[in-house]
């Protein structure tokens, strides 16, 4: 995928400074999946709405989980790990992440 600057177009500079405010406060803390998908999604740009529609959650509840606001209940954790690492897996191959992660 195409990067801009080294940060996703897809979101805006607020989210990312403030999710790196979040992430800077909390480092260290044992509960920051939040934080770690938000850094993982912007970093490979994927956007909010294919992960709320992943995880069968708002946009709102995703913005909050990469703030650091909401901590992700315990049935998403697991799924969280499986999204990151199916991502992973699947970066060089142009399948769509949801096919091979769905609940």
């Amino acid at each position: 995928m195409k990067k801009s600057r080294g940060f996703s177009n897809r979101y805006s500079l607020s989210l990312l400074r403030r999710n790196k405010e979040a992430h800077d406060n909390n480092k260290g803390a044992k509960d920051n999946l939040g934080l770690v998908l938000g850094n993982f999604c912007i970093a490979n740009n994927i956007p909010v709405q294919t992960v709320a529609d992943h995880f069968g959650v708002s946009r709102r509840t995703v913005y909050a989980w990469f703030l650091n606001k909401w901590k992700p209940r315990n049935k998403h954790v697991v799924d969280i790990t499986k999204f990151i690492e199916a991502y992973k897996l699947d970066q060089d191959n142009d399948t769509n992440i949801s096919e091979n992660t769905s609940k």
